[in-house]
């Protein structure tokens, strides 16, 4: 445990039976004898809390701040228990129903108001006052209403190659892929939209840097790679007059970075010191990542991408869970990526098919606009991923065991 610290006599006493994982206090945590249990802007773990019990710790000395969120109900907490139900885990089942061109109209028409929030925030120097920040706000709640109503179509809206190279289109493809993954794990509202929010604004920093550090099409030298990993504090800095933005927010966008063992940046934190809900971020981050083209190498195939993550789901850097309920969304074959069937024609694939994730449904190519075909039980199978050569790649299996995901980033 941290060395002891002065604590003043306007801490307040929480009892440790009452504590709830999550919650990122602001000030130092004291045992009753004035020593340091918890540095301030570290989260409440269930790990730490369960080690509290086991030292026979019933009560714990918070700040003031941290006494106001602490000591109310559970339901009014910043964070809720990841066990909640959300009703956002009710979410309209599409899988029968062809794509509404009139929806897909209304979710791009939603995103590109988002996008043009993002675009700006960086045209107006990076004005971070309460008008366009409480707008920004709002949108993760936007994104929620999109994914209950047709979370396919949600997360098609947010792929879009005119936006491919934007820093703003990468931030939202970020915030919608993160949402969808929380309530693929029937999180509660708060924490999807939680983690929507820290999506949507974890890049904000590298609207400082010069745009040649972060076009990403160059290496970086060592300096460079310095400087495009602070960015993170960065964007926590441009945050810190913002009010509305919940000390959890700044937490995560801290952390989407971060990597289980230690590997990941701005501050190298292994998993034991991790958010609980990072591991949603970083591994939303991971696939975008994979999927763009980075200095070296063309984009990653998605359906490779997704092999990749599951490759490191088993080396423990991807959370189970997580990859599970990303899988869930996206299927083996992503959302919006292409396939060569075995009669050499090519599918979109354009919806899930439940958990029958190397069956998805696809609309065909050159089909009747809206005309869907599930694969689960059809005559027609998938024979292979269907690309570009000349702007994406693919990873071969046997490539699988060298690779580290430092080797396939940017940074």
């Amino acid at each position: 445990m941290p060395a002891a610290s002065q604590h003043t006599t306007t801490d307040r006493r929480v009892a440790v039976a009452d504590l709830e994982a999550g919650y990122v206090c602001t000030q130092d945590v004291f045992d009753h004898a004035g020593r340091v249990l918890l540095a301030a802007g570290t989260p409440l773990t269930g790990s730490f809390i369960e080690r509290l019990k086991v030292r026979g710790i019933g009560h714990i000395q918070v700040g003031v701040r941290d006494y106001a969120r602490l000591n109310r109900p559970s339901s009014s907490l910043d964070m809720a228990p990841r066990t909640a139900m959300a009703k956002h885990a009710q979410r309209v089942d599409r899988s029968k129903e062809p794509h509404s061109s009139v929806r897909a109209a209304r979710f791009t028409a939603q995103l590109d108001h988002a996008l043009n929030l993002l675009d700006g925030v960086e045209s107006d120097a990076l004005d971070m006052s309460a008008a366009p920040m409480a707008e920004l706000c709002r949108v993760p709640e936007a994104i929620a209403a999109m994914l209950i109503e047709d979370s396919d179509q949600a997360i098609l809206a947010s792929h879009r190659d005119e936006h491919a190279l934007k820093l703003s289109a990468r931030s939202a493809q970020l915030s919608v892929l993160a949402s969808a993954i929380a309530m693929e794990l029937r999180l509660s509202d708060s924490d999807v939209e939680l983690v929507g929010l820290a999506g949507l604004l974890h890049d904000l920093g590298l609207f400082l840097l010069p745009l040649e550090l972060r076009d990403g099409s160059r290496a970086l030298n060592s300096g460079e790679a310095e400087l495009y990993r602070s960015h993170p504090k960065l964007t926590v800095n441009l945050l810190s007059d913002c009010y509305s933005i919940s000390e959890p927010v700044k937490q995560l966008i801290l952390q989407v970075h971060e990597l289980p063992d230690g590997s990941g940046f701005p501050r190298g934190l292994k998993k034991h010191r991790l958010h609980p809900l990072t591991s949603i971020l970083n591994a939303a981050d991971i696939f975008l990542s994979l999927i763009s083209p980075s200095p070296g190498r063309p984009a990653i195939i998605p359906h490779d991408a997704i092999r990749i993550l599951l490759h490191q789901c088993r080396a423990g850097t991807i959370q189970a869970d997580v990859m599970r309920a990303m899988i869930n969304q996206l299927t083996l074959f992503p959302l919006g990526s292409r396939v060569e069937l075995d009669d050499h024609s090519v599918a979109l694939i354009a919806r899930r098919d439940g958990e029958h994730y190397d069956s998805p449904i696809v609309a065909m190519e050159g089909a009747q606009e809206g005309a869907l075909i599930s694969l689960r039980g059809c005559e027609r199978k998938i024979l292979s991923p269907h690309y570009n050569p000349e702007h994406e790649m693919r990873i071969g299996r046997e490539l699988l065991d060298g690779l580290t995901l430092d080797s396939l980033m940017m940074c």
